[in-house]
């Protein structure tokens, strides 16, 4: 049985003196082998169900390693279901690697890569509304690219690399846990999961499998944790990158397509009607790729996303 201990540790303090805290499970000792975040976005808790699974293994497990959980690090985000802090930092995960006299954000990024940066491995677990779960991988050098996406593949689910450099720059991605455990040196993955302020338990349990199967390709579990991943979409396609889809019109989407469809270049993802049901347009790829997820609310104004999508 590994050994594990919980505590709690104190970021940031209330107006009314009450301390926020995040939870940290450690099991086992010894080389720090993985870290694993959940809930850094508070609406985003199917990893909860992923973790909690993950957490009843490594209990029955003899580790000769260190694996350490923060299985909530925006507790003022889950407790009321807004994806970062209310009223202050909208995206923490924009803001690593932190500073400890920043903002209330940046001190609680601050911490939390205080205690995940003298690990191997940093898997930051995330939801992404109505997709398929998936892995995206940061911009890497080698050798580390290649011993990242070894690891990655062998979590049974999609792996994508992030967005081309232009849209990954404007969208602040290099500031995330992943990109700045990558810029360390080390292999790390965002794993994301279906689900928006619920736990979607199909895409708990691929998660859970996911993970267990990274675990076992790091050596910290036996060939015996080996999960199979299923009920879930995945596409065992190399050289994917992901990029979003937008509308040109206005109006309420009406999808054809589903997270793993394959669509031809020109084909058609969706059409928009308007307020009176009639079709004012089309979306189409303008490639052929791959849909990963779509639009979580179906009202849509001109330009919104629509899609995020993987291609060559």
């Amino acid at each position: 049985m590994a050994q594990f201990t919980k505590r709690l540790i104190e970021v940031y303090g209330r107006t009314d003196g009450s301390a926020v805290s995040i939870p940290v499970v450690d099991f086992g000792r010894g080389e720090k082998k993985v870290f694993i975040g959940v809930s850094v976005h508070g609406n985003e808790i199917t990893g909860q169900g992923s973790v909690w699974q993950l957490m009843d293994l490594l209990k029955t497990q003899e580790l000769g390693c260190a694996v350490r959980i923060v299985n909530v690090i925006n507790p003022e985000g889950v407790n009321t279901n807004e994806r970062g802090i209310p009223y202050r930092d909208g995206d923490i995960n924009r803001l690593y690697p932190g500073d400890s006299k920043g903002s209330t954000g940046e001190r609680l990024a601050s911490k939390v890569w205080e205690l995940a940066k003298e690990y191997e491995c940093v898997i930051d677990v995330h939801t992404a509304g109505n997709c398929m779960p998936h892995i995206l991988l940061d911009p890497l050098p080698e050798p580390l690219r290649t011993k990242t996406h070894d690891v990655c593949w062998a979590s049974g689910v999609t792996v994508i690399e992030e967005f081309p450099e232009e849209e990954y720059n404007k969208r602040r991605l290099s500031a995330s846990l992943g990109a700045v455990a990558a810029k360390a040196g080390k292999i790390s993955a965002t794993l994301e999961l279906a689900g928006s302020g619920n736990i979607d338990w199909v895409n708990a349990n691929a998660g859970f499998a996911a993970l267990s199967n990274m675990l076992v390709k790091l050596d910290v579990l036996s060939q015996g944790c080996s999960r199979v991943v299923s009920g879930v979409p995945v596409v065992n396609e190399r050289s994917l990158h992901r990029e979003i889809l937008r509308t040109d019109h206005a109006g309420f989407i009406q999808y054809s397509v589903e997270p793993g469809s394959r669509v031809e270049k020109g084909g058609r993802v969706g059409v928009v009607r308007s307020v009176y049901g009639e079709i004012v347009g089309d979306v189409v790829a303008s490639t052929e790729c791959y849909v990963i997820g779509v639009n979580r609310s179906h009202a849509v104004f001109e330009g919104d996303a629509v899609c995020s999508i993987a291609l060559k």
